[in-house]
């Protein structure tokens, strides 16, 4: 169990899209972490099982997690997957996965 865990983690952070079944149950959970953490200048952070989420609000977009058999949509934000060690993007952390590239904090 701890090894498909861990797996699941792996796929969402790595950013390829369609996530499996497994992978995508996981990114949705860090997602409602997210949506349920405090806002501080536009942004919410929340983790779920090792995986770190960042929702950022960006007027006119609509977030994607994309799943084989599901996707879930979240207006109004960007969203970026990350180890929960390293935190949001833009905190110094080495890179974050947004729409299943990776990508650096800016400046870096």
């Amino acid at each position: 169990m701890q090894a498909e865990k861990r797996a699941a983690a792996a796929e969402v952070l790595a950013g390829v899209f369609p996530l499996t079944d497994r992978a995508c149950r996981l990114a949705l959970r860090a997602v409602m972490a997210a949506a349920r953490g405090v806002e501080a200048g536009g942004v919410r952070v929340g983790h779920w099982e090792g995986v770190g989420c960042t929702l950022t609000a960006a007027a006119g977009v609509v977030g994607r997690v994309e799943g084989v058999a599901w996707s879930v949509l979240v207006p109004g934000r960007q969203v970026a997957f990350h180890p929960r060690a390293a935190g949001p993007p833009g905190d110094g952390a080495a890179g974050a996965v947004d729409g299943g590239l990776a990508r650096r904090a800016a400046g870096r």
